[in-house]
């Protein structure tokens, strides 16, 4: 009879809208290119990242926000989060109804 097994690890991230703490997967990552444009990452994208849940009161929390993202060490204006927004609302993901 050997160890049990521990469970695997789930990680966990902050949302940038309501600030709550959900796993990894059901959250919508995005980013900044070097150029300063925010983009959806997917996957295995490399460097930083911000996280926010799929709700619509996060959306309008982070859309309401002002000042610096701390993930992203960076600040988005107002026009920048919409983008972000639009991004997912046209993507593969949003229109499947996934997170």
């Amino acid at each position: 009879m050997g160890t049990p097994r521990k469970p695997p690890h789930i990680p966990i991230r902050l949302c940038v809208g309501c600030g709550g703490r959900s796993p990894q997967a059901e959250m919508i990552r995005f980013g900044i290119t070097a150029e300063g444009s925010p983009i959806l990452k997917t996957g295995a994208a490399t460097g930083r990242s911000a996280y926010i849940h799929p709700r619509e009161e996060c959306w309008e929390l982070f859309l309401r926000r002002k000042g610096r993202i701390p993930s992203l060490r960076h600040a988005l204006n107002r026009e920048q989060r919409l983008q972000i927004r639009l991004s997912y609302e046209t993507s593969d993901r949003a229109t499947k109804g996934m997170c």
